[in-house]
Order: C-alpha cells, then sequence, then structure tokens
C-alpha cells in the first residue's frame, strides 16, 4: 500500500481568489457550538446534550494567532506521521491537518480583511479556538445571549465535575459576564461505583 509521506489534497472548499492585499492585518472567526457538560451523565444525557446544541459564541482572533497556533498543535504526535489505515483515513488526516489549514487560512489572508471559517471546516479549528480561548490570545468574543462583544479578560472559567453511580466526569467551561456558557471542554470520563451527585466550582 502506497504511503503518504506528504500533503497531497487540495486546501478544503479552496476556490480562485484575486490576488488583492488588504490594507490591514486581516482577523479570523470562527462560530463555536458548545455542548455544555450533562448535570448527570449518561449516554442518553450526552446524545440529548448534543442534539440540543446551538451556536454558542463567535471568536474573533489575528491570522498570526491562529497560524501560531496551527504550528503548536502540528507538533502533536497525532499529526507527526500519517496513518496507515486506507486511502480515505489518509485523505481525511490530510485534510484536517493543521499544515492544510494554515495553507487555507494563508491564502485568503492575501485577499480578505475578515475570513469567516465555514461551520463545516475541519474539527482542527476546535483545537485552535481551544488553545487561543485557554491563553486569552483571541481579540475578542460575541455572546449570541447577550449580543454583546467581549475582551478575553471577560470571560469566567469554571471546572466541572459530574458523578453518577456509574458514570464520573471532569472538563472546563467559560462563560461570559451574564452568566452564558460559550465554550466547554470534556477533560476526562470514567465509569465509578459511586453514589450520584453532581457540582462545580469556580477557578480563583
Amino acid at each position: 500500500m502506497r504511503r503518504a509521506t506528504h500533503l497531497e489534497e487540495e486546501p478544503y472548499n479552496a476556490r480562485p481568489m484575486a490576488n488583492v492585499m488588504p490594507d490591514s492585518e486581516p482577523t479570523v472567526r470562527y462560530t463555536l457550538v458548545a455542548v455544555a457538560l450533562p448535570p448527570t451523565p449518561s449516554a442518553a444525557a450526552w446524545v440529548a446534550a448534543r442534539n440540543a446544541a446551538t451556536p454558542n459564541g463567535t471568536y474573533e482572533f489575528s491570522v498570526a494567532s491562529a497560524i501560531d497556533s496551527l504550528h503548536r498543535i502540528g507538533r502533536r504526535k497525532k499529526w507527526q506521521q500519517a496513518p496507515e489505515r486506507g486511502t480515505a483515513v489518509i485523505r481525511t488526516w490530510q485534510s484536517r491537518h493543521p499544515s492544510t489549514l494554515t495553507a487555507w487560512l494563508q491564502e485568503r489572508a492575501s485577499c480578505a480583511l475578515t475570513i469567516d471559517v465555514p461551520a463545516d471546516a475541519p474539527p482542527t479549528w476546535v483545537d485552535v479556538v481551544t488553545d487561543l480561548v485557554e491563553r486569552r490570545a483571541f481579540l475578542r468574543m460575541t455572546c449570541p445571549h447577550c449580543a454583546k462583544d467581549y475582551a478575553p479578560s471577560d470571560l469566567r472559567m469554571e471546572r466541572l465535575h459530574a458523578k453518577s453511580e456509574h458514570f464520573e466526569s471532569a472538563g472546563r467551561r467559560w462563560c461570559c459576564p451574564g452568566g452564558h456558557v460559550l465554550f466547554d471542554v470534556a477533560e476526562w470520563a470514567v465509569h465509578r461505583t459511586e453514589r450520584a451527585e453532581s457540582f462545580c466550582f469556580h477557578d480563583a
């Protein structure tokens, strides 16, 4: 079986673009769909939470920050070597590779002041936003519930921990000053045999 040794895929949704340089540094906008951790975790609760998910927060960040984040993500082990599980898997890996996203971003940055990441973009963009949110390296975010823009310093991070009889999970979420959940990350999940309870606490 032939093995991919370099990225061969065209950047996703590539389109011909005019070669016109913008007058100022372009920015990137990405709308996240956040799924809140259910207070009493179960398979059915997770499915229900994901089915009920709606767009929660639009983040805007500089192209330079996005490219820096993509380079950081590209150093992870999963992106160092193409998988050996068939052409379809390799093509998916290539289309999601940070280098592919970097090329797509640089192409658009040459002729657009605002780059909107499409809804069907590779899930690697979630890794980018996670990195930028955790480092508060974005420019601003818009809460759809408040209809307001907020600076990185306005976000509040909460740690979540939930238990049920056979399941336990933990994660983090970021909220706007109005208390709306704009982003969440599941850190781990394991099966337990303890009585049901759930709680969350704030970082200092």
